[in-house]
């Protein structure tokens, strides 16, 4: 396997950022390849603690399970759930740069 970018490029700090829920049922799209997708870049990115799991926080909030309240539709999000993602990010961020 390669190496990744964050050991080959160590005086740079890498977030890299879960790939977020869907509701849709197939498709390259639907919840498993992104499950899959995101299992990948925890594997990858979190030995290195780059890795930042919206993922599980946006289907833990609510906003996509059910009748997605923050969903415009099967792949997008409302102000409320881009928000709460924004927010979560940048306190990671702020977090890890107040600890560097």
């Amino acid at each position: 396997m390669q190496e990744n970018a964050v050991r080959r490029y160590p005086e740079v700090e890498f977030y890299v950022v879960s790939v977020n829920p869907t509701t849709v049922r197939s498709g390259p799209y639907a919840n498993r390849n992104v499950i899959a997708v995101n299992e990948r870049l925890y594997d990858e990115f979190e030995p290195e603690g780059c890795y930042i799991d919206t993922y599980t926080m946006l289907m833990e909030s609510g906003l996509v399970n059910g009748m997605a309240p923050g969903m415009s539709d099967q792949v997008h999000y409302r102000w409320a759930a881009g928000e709460k993602v924004l927010r979560m990010v940048r306190r990671i961020v702020a977090k890890k740069e107040r600890q560097g």
